[in-house]
């Protein structure tokens, strides 16, 4: 017994020396000592905006100013002159229902009172500045339409920053939205975006670290998966019945790249029975509506769209949802496979790993009418291509009629 207390003293001395020597190689930070130390500073990426960017990716700029994403939404400066002479004549008329802004009671008085136009190769249309923000002039010029004079209604009367400016921009910011003075002469929709139109940041995510320190902290989208893929470009060409949190929008706010896009909005889906009604006439259906935002009709019998900007709800309803993207095809980079009126060039365009030969071989046969007809309107004449790549999948039982 007198042995085992020897040992446990010996013990205890020897665990007494080594936390004394461990005082004496690290000795304690006095308070005036932490004071000292710098602050941790905290850096949040901001937009640089793609001018920055066209200093290292050139080819990547000039090939993105060839598409339409710059001219989603620009100064009215660089309205057509074709625009500009059809609203001229209206103007002369006097009193004309394509004058009407919005859905006031006002009417347009001077193009000067033109802010900004949208679009840049199919139409053309105008916005101006109201006390409860940015409103559409009830028209639009439309180049391909019928003959004689080429303005048609536009039916749009909501608040555009309200609704759906963030899929026209880069680095929309909705708290400044309902923050700022709208009557204010110096209120622009340059001070709710960090820039006009659909620019680099839009698909590679806010870009000021890596324009500081260029290295692999930029996001790469042929780097996601073929579902986050489609679901980048669906954010904005998905047609849907409106935002899930922010009532009355349209446009995905909220969404980040890589989410899913189906939890910031409602896709209209006729493949998956989702925010559509169908219509059936003697047996047969005829039509699928949204329905939720003002019952449209936006998709034929068949399941394919009758509407404009619904390539994702077509390639949601066709056989190849899961196994390509939208960038298989279209590169957004490449004017040659984006810009309108060149979806021809994209059988024989040599897209490297993507060229439809890899999966096709009886390409030289194909009849793209028959694959891709032009099925869906832009204004009132059917001039962009179906996406389901012929026929779609069996619909979903859609129970729910109009």
């Amino acid at each position: 017994m007198k042995g085992k207390k020897i040992a446990l003293l010996l013990g205890v001395l020897m665990l007494g020396a080594l936390l004394l020597v461990g005082c004496a190689v690290e000795e304690p930070i006095t308070p005036v000592e932490q004071e000292s130390k710098e602050p941790v500073e905290v850096v949040a990426a901001s937009y640089v905006g793609s001018e920055s960017c066209k200093t290292c990716h050139s080819g990547a700029y000039e090939g993105w100013m060839g598409t339409e994403h710059p001219f989603m939404i620009q100064d009215a400066s660089e309205i057509w002159p074709e625009s500009k002479a059809a609203l001229e004549a209206e103007l002369a008329k006097g009193d004309s229902k394509f004058l009407k802004i919005g859905d006031t009671d006002k009417n347009l008085q001077s193009l000067d009172d033109i802010v900004y136009i949208v679009g840049q190769w199919k139409k053309q249309r105008f916005v101006v500045k109201t006390d409860e923000g940015f409103k559409f002039l009830q028209t639009q010029y439309y180049p391909d339409g019928n003959e004689g004079s080429k303005l048609y209604s536009y039916g749009e009367n909501k608040v555009y920053e309200d609704r759906c400016l963030a899929c026209h921009s880069t680095g929309f910011d909705l708290e400044a939205t309902k923050t700022l003075d709208r009557t204010a002469a110096d209120y622009m929709l340059e001070n709710v975006v960090a820039e006009l139109g659909v620019g680099c940041e839009s698909c590679h995510g806010v870009g000021s670290e890596h324009a500081k320190a260029p290295k692999d902290n930029i996001i790469n989208p042929a780097n996601l998966t073929v579902a986050q893929q489609n679901d980048l470009c669906g954010s904005c060409h998905a047609r849907n019945s409106g935002n899930k949190e922010f009532t009355a929008r349209n446009d995905a706010v909220g969404y980040q790249i890589g989410d899913t896009l189906k939890d910031f909005v409602k896709v209209l889906s006729p493949a998956n029975n989702e925010n559509v009604w169908k219509k059936v006439e003697n047996g047969e259906i005829t039509a699928y509506y949204d329905k939720e935002s003002g019952g449209k009709m936006r998709f034929w019998g068949d399941g394919s769209s009758s509407a404009h900007r619904q390539q994702y709800n077509d390639l949601e309803y066709s056989m190849k949802f899961n196994i390509m993207s939208c960038s298989t095809c279209h590169d957004p980079h490449d004017t040659s496979a984006l810009k309108g009126g060149s979806w021809e060039g994209l059988i024989s365009l040599d897209l490297g790993s993507n060229t439809c030969t890899n999966c096709h071989t009886d390409i030289a046969n194909w009849d793209l009418d028959e694959k891709m007809p032009k099925n869906a309107k832009s204004q009132n004449v059917k001039d962009i291509r179906q996406h389901t790549f012929g026929a779609p999948k069996p619909a979903a039982d859609i129970s729910e009629t109009k």
